[in-house]
């Protein structure tokens, strides 16, 4: 988002510029046209890291997903233990 404001401000600025100015030197036209491949190179490694964080986020979630549902089963396994062993306990109370 920053390197598209900037691009706009350079836009905004250079517009004037060469339109007021008439007829800019070529060394002036060089630089923009430098800075805005710069800035096209900015935006393009911008959007590789946006791509890389979903990806890491999507992984993330889909192992926090993972996690839960093995922490239910988990939870699961532990109840009817504990009721297997409270009907034994219960048993063992009657004899």
């Amino acid at each position: 988002m920053r390197t598209l404001s900037r691009m706009a401000l350079v836009a905004t600025v250079a517009a004037p510029l060469l339109v007021g100015a008439g007829c800019a030197q070529r060394s002036d036209i060089d630089a923009l046209r430098s800075e805005i491949d710069a800035l096209r190179s900015e935006v393009s490694a911008l959007r590789t890291d946006v791509t890389d964080a979903k990806s890491e986020a999507q992984r993330a979630a889909d192992q926090a997903a993972g996690s839960a549902a093995a922490a239910e089963r988990a939870a699961a396994e532990a109840k009817a233990a504990a009721d297997k062993a409270d009907k034994i306990y219960r048993q063992s109370l009657r004899k």
